[in-house]
């Protein structure tokens, strides 16, 4: 005789603790996901800032080298018996650069071929700091003869410097530059900076610029007063640019 097999029921989970389970499992997804996004967007402002600072740092350096290559220049011309008379740095560019008394010849001429070798490049853009786009010198690297910075070479009135000016950089690159000169902390403008008229071959004994921290052949520094200016070459400093907040770089080509 065939025994019969019992039809035994399956045995199931009751149906809330199935729903249970899927919730459990949803509410872990939902924290993972928050995790990873939160993750994703903490990365991408990291990156963001670490991009920034690339970029300002890499400008920093562009600044530096384009400073040196004019210092270089200048050197050059000097040691082959130009005197600071003679230097010109006449361009297309700049109206008011032209120093009549320089060898017609260009052999001193710092833009010439037979005399510095340079070429004439306006300032990058990346470099500036665009809020101050409307001022004077703007864009454009000035040479200027009107200043003297303290503590460098001598501090008689009559001691003006020639200094390549770059005015109105972003406070980031600022920033680079002076931390790749060692310069710390950020100096400010006690007085000036007073970039002053084109250098065309002589110097005019009229202003000084006083750092917070003097004696720097070349740094950047932030001016804190409104009543300093900063100057193309076609217009003497005036109170009526207010450059307060602005960035300035310099390098001093000869100090006197």
């Amino acid at each position: 005789m065939v025994k019969r097999l019992n039809n035994t029921r399956r045995s199931t989970r009751p149906r809330s603790t199935e729903a249970g389970n899927a919730f459990f499992i949803v509410l872990i997804g939902v924290v993972l996901f928050t995790a990873l996004m939160f993750t994703f967007s903490r990365g991408a402002q990291q990156g963001g800032g670490n991009i920034a600072n690339r970029r300002a740092d890499l400008s920093a350096t562009e600044i530096l080298d384009y400073a040196a290559k004019y210092d270089r220049a200048v050197n050059r011309l000097l040691s082959r018996n130009c005197s600071e008379s003679d230097l010109n740095f006449e361009n297309s560019t700049i109206t008011n650069s032209d120093n009549a008394a320089a060898p017609a010849d260009g052999r001193c001429d710092v833009f010439a071929p037979n005399g510095g070798g340079v070429s004439f490049t306006p300032i990058p853009p990346q470099w500036l700091d665009d809020e101050h786009d409307d001022k004077d010198g703007y864009g454009l690297p000035i040479f200027g003869s009107d200043a003297r910075m303290l503590d460098i070479g001598g501090n008689d009135a009559t001691d003006q410097d020639l200094i390549l000016w770059i005015g109105f950089v972003s406070a980031d690159v600022c920033t680079a530059i002076n931390k790749k000169l060692g310069v710390d902390p950020m100096p400010t403008f006690v007085d000036g900076p007073y970039a002053g008229l084109y250098y065309t071959g002589s110097f005019n004994d009229t202003w000084q610029a006083e750092l917070s921290e003097p004696g720097l052949k070349a740094a950047c520094a932030r001016e804190t007063n409104s009543d300093n200016a900063f100057t193309d070459t076609a217009n003497a400093p005036s109170a009526s640019q207010s450059i307060a907040g602005s960035y300035h770089f310099y390098h001093v080509l000869i100090a006197r």
